[in-house]
């Protein structure tokens, strides 16, 4: 159990450290799959990520990690991997991430079947997911016959702070009329681009007034522990679905 929980967290690290887009050229490796100069350039490169990826698996890695199977790898990679990629006529930056995965499985242990190496965006993808981390408004519902009625506000968001809560129904998202929009279009106006200001107006559900409030698009972290109603009296339930950094 141990084991498998360090290969999870070696995951969220392992995204992070080596989804770098470049890295500088080594020049201590001179064998190269090709006599051009320009493709020389380009296998030195990715020598020097393939070195940075080994460095930060052997800093993150719950297990240590050996040079003959980094040697292996650069063999493989000589002689059939950078080959095939090429042929296949795919970017610089696609030969050298997919070819990194590869070295990824020549390095890890036979039982771990969890890490990987993921591209840059992906990454931020995953470590959004994984962490718990969003951007957005942190506003979610459906739309009904009066407005958009909310069904949960993010406690860390923007929209919370300003007032917003549950079962206040949203009348307007900016200029948007939401009556006139449908869940994805909806949906879109709440998910702005990271530090837009956006006005909405809402009734709110304690006193059926119209409220105004200016929210910020931000990073914040998910909200992970709810309490939820059980019928024995003087008992109280916290679910927790997931954990982010922030659970505890």
């Amino acid at each position: 159990m141990n084991k498998i929980f360090r290969t999870y967290a070696f995951i969220l690290i392992f995204a992070f450290v080596i989804s770098a887009s470049g890295c500088a050229a080594d020049k201590s490796f001179k064998k190269s799959p090709s006599s051009s100069s320009a493709q020389k350039d380009d296998y030195a490169q990715y020598v020097a990520y393939f070195k940075q990826v080994y460095k930060s698996m052997q800093e993150n890695y719950y297990e240590s990690v050996r040079q003959e199977d980094f040697d292996r790898f650069i063999q493989a990679f000589n002689t059939k991997i950078y080959s095939q990629l090429k042929n296949e006529k795919k970017s610089n930056d696609y030969v050298r991430w997919r070819s990194a995965a590869f070295l990824v499985d020549f390095l890890k242990t036979k039982e771990d079947v969890f890490s990987g190496l993921y591209p840059p965006k992906a990454a931020k993808e995953y470590a959004q997911e994984a962490l718990g981390e969003r951007i957005d408004l942190g506003i979610d519902g459906e739309k009904k016959d009066a407005g958009f009625l909310v069904t949960h506000v993010e406690p860390r968001s923007d929209a919370y702070v300003q007032g917003l809560r549950e079962q206040d129904i949203i009348l307007k998202i900016g200029n948007a009329d939401v009556l006139k929009l449908d869940q994805k279009g909806i949906a879109d106006q709440l998910n702005p681009l990271k530090g837009s200001k956006v006005s909405i107006a809402y009734l709110s559900h304690d006193d059926m007034n119209k409220k105004v409030i200016d929210v910020v698009s931000k990073e914040y972290f998910k909200q992970t522990v709810f309490l939820r109603d059980i019928p024995i009296p003087g008992v109280f339930c916290l679910e927790i679905p997931k954990f982010n950094r922030m659970s505890s």
